[in-house]
């Protein structure tokens, strides 16, 4: 189901030696715009009687009454720091407070006043900040006019439909660039540009409200429609070429440009609010401030920073509430390891189409624009006095001068974003258990479909909500959520991956499975009634020297563990302590449980782990060999990588785990579904006696037929056939539309769905020779520390 906050640990550890002897980590996601109706619990939405002011705020933490406080004669105890509060007037009567949507639902949303700023003493930090409820969104569209023809048709294509799903009252600026830049006035039915040349170095002569007049510029899309879509259809690459990847010597300031547009933005700040900015990238931005350089092969270092100028300009963007999406257009490099920053700090998505004949760039504009949407937005996460939030990880920023209060200038329905957990001091948690209370306030944009399209609101929404506590390994085993896991684990694998490289970040996952897997054997030990001699951290003392490789030895035995320092500080310490040893020598290799047979939530994990190795996070592959060759950083496509990063560090739970390891499932006839979940294997595929299957891999969707047998079915099945619906249905749920692909065995478009059977060993290693590789290092891990 989905929630607005799903937990890795759904019983939170009772103290820090508890979750450390787990081998998990432990945090959070949060999705803070959920569909209402999706959630769980249930949101309530208030009506206009009800608004931010008047709800009451812990005088010393500022979170919001909710379901869990306490009244007692001096007032009410607040159930995140217990500090007691004034009853105040709404709350006076007790009969009353039962029908307070505050106190009878633990996930409300209302509207803040226009105006208001809802608590002038907050000292915590303002997540109800002033935002004129008048506001009009503002869409700025920057295009890159050095791509092919058919790239720039395309991008004509999903802004004219874009048009279409966007708010009547909002205004629409249009800039284009490639040597010089192009200024739009969109006053008059007859497009009007004006142009300013970009300079080697440094900002452009002119600023853009003194080449063309901000009224002129900026247009209301209601009265100004034909104005706009006119100057759209005018667009012409500045070298027309039917080449997908033309324009590689062609002057592309990118750069400089959106300098030029986020100091407009700066400069108007105060009357422009809720601006989004859409820009077109059909190349390597090679001219002006920003230029960047081919990456070189056999560059060691491809997924760092050429140079920290956009970061610069995303920092000076967020300031002014602007949230950037980034739609790449060409199969060239364009330097993402430079540009992310654009779209990682602004709120943003970046989406790339390799191909402009094939691009979805209309369908996901069209989705994108007609959906319901939020700017302008804060986070707040507050805790109970024993943990708090150590790490934050998405498309967000941290407040510069607030603990725990993050900006996020765009977020639709899916945006999910993740937290860790960390133990205050030396606290454990008491027995009422850990309260954890998120305030989200944005500004409500509503989707194409809504009556109140055209008004803009200012909202909060509150979700608290109250946990159980694990009081040992076991209990915490049994509560644990594997997708918010992975969630987690992805997430600290990028943060890794960046600091370290590939390749390290490769050996690091391995070793964390290698050390969960320890713990687990550990429990089970217990369980068993062995009694482990001693309970040794396996991190051993900071100081020494630990083995650094996970690679076999010269006689043929794996190591203990690649660098548990390094692991430590890469994967963010995700508790590697307190594993005690086996009683007796190396365990039988035949009697591990390395699919977690007496976890059921977490059977899949290993092979979960499996698919993250051989993502494209860690593309192009994992090893050449199950001895643990390692990809080489060199080799990797760094645009790849970091779109994948970018992609999945947004994903929701669910979909991120479909991502990782795509959900296979059979079908016996186009309107019977067999059964689902299948191993991604040939055996799989064998085994489950069905000719018809179905593949969500989230980005790509393929229906694969093996010809033959008895009966010989159509193929492609009815657009009416359950098969096909299913398709339909997996296409509307998610961000990105995916590519789907009808492939039948013996024929070329085979690759689409055979390339996924990763346990095989396709492109990579096999699954069997990877948990071979793990079982080694558990088992010699386990006997190094007897």
């Amino acid at each position: 189901s989905f929630m607005s906050i799903l937990f890795s640990l759904n019983r939170f550890p009772q103290n820090g030696t508890i979750k450390d002897k787990s081998g998990l980590p432990w945090g959070c996601t949060i999705q803070p715009f959920a569909p209402p109706e999706k959630l769980e619990p249930p949101l309530h939405v208030c009506g206009n009687d009800v608004n931010a002011e008047a709800i009451a705020r812990c005088s010393e933490c500022f979170a919001y009454i909710n379901p869990f406080a306490h009244f007692n004669r001096h007032g009410w105890q607040c159930p995140l720091c217990t500090a007691n509060n004034a009853t105040g007037k709404r709350y006076a009567a007790p009969a009353r407070r039962r029908e307070l949507p505050e106190l009878a639902h633990s996930a409300i949303e209302f509207d803040v006043p226009n105006g208001d700023t809802g608590d002038d003493d907050d000292e915590d930090g303002d997540e109800e900040r002033e935002v004129s409820n008048a506001a009009k969104p503002v869409f700025l569209v920057v295009i890159d006019l050095t791509g092919s023809y058919e790239a720039v048709e395309v991008i004509k294509s999903g802004l004219l439909g874009a048009l279409q799903a966007l708010p009547p009252t909002s205004l629409v600026g249009l800039v284009t660039f490639a040597e010089k830049i192009g200024v739009y006035d969109l006053s008059g039915p007859t497009p009007h540009v004006k142009h300013i040349y970009i300079p080697d170095s440094g900002p452009c002569s002119l600023a853009l409200d003194e080449v063309v007049r901000v009224d002129h510029f900026l247009v209301e899309l209601a009265a100004c429609r034909t104005n706009i879509s006119n100057a759209i259809d005018s667009l012409q690459p500045v070298q027309p070429s039917s080449l997908i990847d033309t324009g590689s010597n062609l002057s592309r300031g990118f750069g400089a440009t959106m300098s030029f547009v986020v100091d407009f933005l700066e400069l108007f700040e105060e009357s422009l609010n809720n601006v989004r900015m859409l820009t077109f990238l059909c190349g390597l931005p090679n001219f002006g401030d920003g230029a960047l350089t081919n990456v070189a092969k056999g560059d060691k270092e491809p997924l760092v920073p050429q140079t920290a100028f956009y970061k610069t300009q995303a920092e000076r963007a967020a300031r002014s509430g602007c949230c950037i999406d980034l739609y790449v257009v060409t199969s060239a490099y364009v330097g993402l390891p430079s540009i992310k920053f654009l779209v990682t700090t602004t709120g943003g998505n970046i989406m790339m189409y390799e191909n402009p004949e094939t691009a979805t760039l209309p369908q996901d504009m069209y989705r994108q624009f007609s959906r319901p949407y939020a700017s302008h937005a804060l986070l707040r996460l507050r805790t109970s006095k024993h943990f708090k939030p150590a790490k934050s990880f998405g498309h967000l920023y941290s407040d510069a001068t607030f603990e725990n209060l993050y900006h996020i200038e765009g977020c639709d329905q899916y945006k999910t974003f993740a937290f860790d957990f960390e133990f205050n001091e030396s606290h454990s948690i008491d027995d009422d258990g850990p309260v954890i209370q998120m305030a989200f306030a944005y500004t409500y944009l509503p989707s194409l479909h809504d009556e109140d399209r055209g008004t803009i609101r200012r909202r909060l929404r509150v979700v608290t909500i109250r946990l159980g506590i694990a009081r040992d390994r076991k209990q915490l085993y049994a509560d644990v959520d594997p997708n918010v896991v992975l969630c987690l684990i992805t997430h600290k694998l990028i943060r890794a991956t960046l600091d370290e490289g590939i390749a390290e970040g490769q050996l690091l996952l391995q070793d964390w499975l290698t050390i969960l897997l320890t713990h687990y054997h550990d429990q089970l030990d217990q369980d068993a009634g062995k009694k482990a001699r001693g309970s040794n951290n396996i991190l051993g003392n900071k100081n020494k020297n630990n083995t650094t490789s996970t690679t076999n030895s010269t006689d043929g035995a794996p190591k203990p563990v690649h660098n548990f320092n390094n692991l430590e500080a890469g994967l963010g310490g995700m508790g590697v302590a307190g594993v005690a040893a086996p009683g007796q020598g190396l365990p039988l290799l035949e009697s591990m449980d390395l699919a977690f047979s007496k976890l059921p939530n977490m059977r899949r994990l290993s092979r979960t782990i499996f698919g993250l190795l051989r993502s494209p996070l860690l593309s192009p592959a994992v090893a050449s060999s199950a001895s643990g060759a390692t990809t080489a950083d060199s080799d990797i496509d760094p645009d790849a990588v970091i779109y994948y990063q970018c992609l999945y560090s947004a994903l929701e739970p669910q979909f991120l785990h479909r991502a990782v390891y795509p959900e296979l499932a059979s079908y016996g006839a186009p309107n019977n579904l067999s059964s689902g979940g299948l191993a991604l294997s040939r055996a799989g595929v064998s085994t489950s006696g069905c000719r018809l299957f179905l593949l969500d891999a989230y980005t790509l969707i393929c229906i694969f037929y093996i010809g033959g047998g008895e009966s010989e079915q159509p193929f492609p099945p009815s657009k009416s056939s359950l098969i096909r619906r299913s398709v339909d249905a997996l296409k509307q749920e998610r961000q990105v539309t995916p590519r789907v692909v009808m492939a039948r065995a013996g024929t070329a478009e085979e690759h689409s769905f055979s390339r996924y059977l990763i346990e095989d060993g396709v492109d990579g290693p096999a699954y069997a020779d990877f948990m071979a590789t793990i079982t080694k290092s558990v088992a010699s891990l386990r006997s190094n520390y007897s």
